[in-house]
């Protein structure tokens, strides 16, 4: 009895922390052959009048190198987060769109969050400056033809989500600030994050918003 309630609790504390760090249901716009959305506003608000639908926010998610001072480099995925009033997409974002994090102030370089694993691999802490590296969006180079987008930022924090997967490979920064690293439009955006009132019923609400966008979510 004793061992069985604490594996129960064991998968529980587990599963509250990957439904806490992770959206229910993933909308992509499937036709562009990529991570991008038009019009994300117009998607989330038609996938909010789906019956079962608590929240629908926009998402920004790329691959990039992270370059810390000297010559280490790590691969990331870098999310976008919106830090506007009433973010309720997953518990992990409204704790890094809060103020401690992507929330404070900015100064003159913008501000990343990353994985409390990753930063412990690059040796990363509060204040440091690194230069990341996105490869999604190449730009004309004069010697080299073409060459990645880099950008410096500084280390705001590091987060711990308690799983491991995530803080190994996860870093975070402002929507708007990916959205400029990656040449993309206000209205743009990679998909919607979509939180349902029952994860169980998370299938039977992707069908709703299959059918309410015309297209498979």
């Amino acid at each position: 009895v004793v061992v069985l309630s604490v594996m129960n609790g064991a998968q529980e504390t587990l599963r509250d922390s990957i439904l806490g760090a992770t959206p229910h249901i993933y909308v992509q716009q499937s036709t562009t052959g990529s991570l991008r959305m038009d019009d994300w506003a117009g998607v989330a608000e038609r996938v909010r009048e789906v019956e079962g639908v608590v929240s629908a926010r926009p998402f920004v998610l790329t691959q990039i190198g992270i370059l810390r001072p000297g010559p280490y480099a790590q691969a990331s995925d870098l999310y976008g987060i919106r830090t506007d009033a009433g973010n309720d997409a997953s518990e992990l974002e409204q704790l890094l769109a809060g103020p401690e994090y992507l929330g404070a102030e900015q100064g003159d370089l913008p501000g990343i969050v990353i994985g409390e694993q990753l930063a412990d691999r690059m040796d990363l802490y509060s204040g440091d400056t690194v230069q990341v590296i996105a490869f999604e969006s190449m730009r004309p180079h004069p010697m080299l033809g073409f060459s990645p987008a880099t950008k410096s930022m500084v280390v705001i924090r590091r987060v711990n989500t308690g799983l491991y997967d995530y803080d190994i490979r996860s870093s975070y920064v402002r929507m708007e600030t990916l959205q400029e690293l990656l040449d993309l439009e206000p209205d743009q955006a990679s998909g919607i994050y979509v939180r349902v009132e029952d994860p169980w019923e998370a299938e039977s609400v992707r069908e709703g918003i299959r059918e309410r966008l015309g297209g498979y979510p």
